[in-house]
């Protein structure tokens, strides 16, 4: 009778052994997935803390390039004259205003006579802007378009050569360089040009292609802007985006 008794005892015993046992496990694993996901957001905060530490230190960067471009680029120190500047407009500053706008803004003449070539790249908004516009010349950073026209009434700004005006030399003195500047119109019909077309203007002049290229392109008398470069003169006629080197003949 003692033998089923023991029986039971056993098992019973086994029982809660094992049940411990397996209460044990998933323990375990709770301690150890818990301190995982401790680690887990620890690092994350120390990421979180790094980036935000570079995050200000590139904002503080910014901030004082910013500032010294502020600096670099106010209204007087963009007026004045660079060293070895060969020569500098003459009218740098405000107070100017558009005389005229050629060929659907390709070039801008000022009411002083000075007439520049602009930018590619800005022609779509000085395509649009008018006579009498108000206009501050200032020196910009381009090397091939060396100054900047603001509107001021449109509120937008071009990079621009400058291609006939009054210019200062390195002493100072006002040199004219107005009389590189030809304007006047063909006489007669206008058909393009096709090696070595010769051009008779309304001025009494005549002029010849002096590179060679082709061009179709029909006008009546259309208008013709003539200007020296230091590679010779080019012309440009009124409606036709490509400009040709010419020499005078008449």
């Amino acid at each position: 009778m003692k033998k089923p008794f023991l029986l039971i005892s056993c098992l019973l015993l086994s029982g809660c052994s094992s049940n411990g046992e397996s209460q044990r496990i998933p323990n375990e694993k709770n301690r150890i997935a818990s301190s995982s996901s401790i680690e887990t957001v620890e690092s994350l905060r120390s990421e979180i803390s790094t980036l935000k530490k570079t995050n200000e230190e590139m904002n503080q960067t910014l901030k004082e390039l910013q500032d010294k471009l502020a600096a670099y680029q106010t209204p007087e120190r963009a007026a004045a004259p660079q060293p070895g500047d060969s020569s500098v407009y003459a009218g740098i500053g405000s107070g100017h205003w558009i005389m005229e706008n050629i060929n659907t803004g390709e070039f801008i003449k000022l009411e002083d006579g000075s007439l520049w070539e602009i930018s590619p790249f800005a022609r779509i908004h000085t395509a649009l802007w008018l006579p009498v516009s108000r206009i501050t010349v200032l020196q910009g950073r381009n090397p091939v378009y060396p100054y900047v026209l603001i509107n001021s009434d449109d509120t937008e700004k071009a990079d621009a050569k400058l291609i006939a005006g009054i210019t200062l030399d390195k002493g100072g003195a006002q040199v004219d360089a107005s009389n590189s500047l030809i304007e006047s119109r063909i006489d007669g019909n206008f058909e393009g040009w096709d090696g070595d077309t010769m051009f008779k203007l309304t001025n009494g002049q005549i002029w010849q292609q002096a590179s060679y290229d082709y061009t179709y392109h029909y006008a009546f008398m259309p208008k013709v802007l003539i200007y020296r470069t230091p590679n010779g003169y080019v012309m440009k006629v009124d409606g036709v985006q490509k400009s040709l080197k010419v020499r005078r003949l008449r």
